[in-house]
């Protein structure tokens, strides 16, 4: 139907608790993001997306991507993005969805930060250096962020204008918000998304928050964010 867009477009920080495709890029001894990718049959839309992270300008991330039992072309894929470019590495299960994708993911973070990227999303070529540099400067829990929907074809958008606006938020959150207070905003507002592509985290408060995904379930992302904003401080 729509897929996201991301934008680096800054809206609701939350206070904590206290290279190029194709190159093989230098190591580095901190790794500023980590990005989580779930593949599950995205083929046609996963070299696009793997670009667009190849391609940021925050140089020093890693990308774990989990094969999550696709049989459609999508692990050779990465296998050939991992090979080409060190900061990408591939895991691979049987099909368990993905809150379970995300998870394995999870146990291998790095980097200071963590963002859950779909595979069938872009990114713009700054956003995650955008993201990195206000939450690490502001020490977030969580950034959150607006995005941009895009169709395949004029035909699915004339079927679904619903998601045309739907990933940008009608009011500001610039200023830095309890989760608990961001959240009441958010819902009064009509502005409260669920969607983990939508949210920069810091690694450290995933960790001592003990916040992962539950498996087994499908809209998992609701359980997930409800958590993540209301433990955030």
């Amino acid at each position: 139907q729509g897929f996201c867009l991301i934008l680096a477009f800054f809206l609701a920080p939350i206070i904590p608790r206290m290279g190029f495709y194709g190159l093989k890029h230098k190591a580095f001894s901190i790794i500023q993001d980590t990005l989580i990718i779930p593949v599950y049959n995205t083929a046609p839309y996963l070299s696009e997306a793997l670009d667009s992270i190849a391609n940021q300008t925050l140089d020093n991330i890693e990308v774990i991507c989990i094969n999550d039992g696709s049989n459609d072309g999508s692990l050779e894929i990465l296998q050939a993005y991992a090979t080409r470019d060190h900061r990408f590495s591939v895991y691979s299960q049987p099909n368990e969805g993905q809150s379970s994708a995300r998870n394995v993911g999870l146990k291998r973070v790095r980097g200071e930060f963590v963002y859950f990227f779909d595979s069938d999303d872009l990114l713009k070529e700054n956003a995650l250096e955008l993201l990195y540099t206000h939450a690490k400067k502001d020490s977030l829990d969580i950034l959150l962020f607006d995005g941009e929907t895009f169709y395949d074809s004029p035909e699915l958008a004339a079927l679904f204008p619903q998601y045309d606006s739907y990933y940008r938020r009608s009011k500001r959150y610039r200023d830095i918000n309890s989760g608990e207070n961001l959240y009441v905003k958010m819902v009064s507002n009509g502005d409260y998304r669920v969607s983990p592509c939508l949210q920069f985290f810091s690694k450290e408060y995933l960790s001592q928050s003990g916040l992962n995904f539950l498996e087994g379930i499908i809209y998992e992302d609701n359980l997930f964010s409800l958590q993540a904003i209301l433990l955030a401080k």
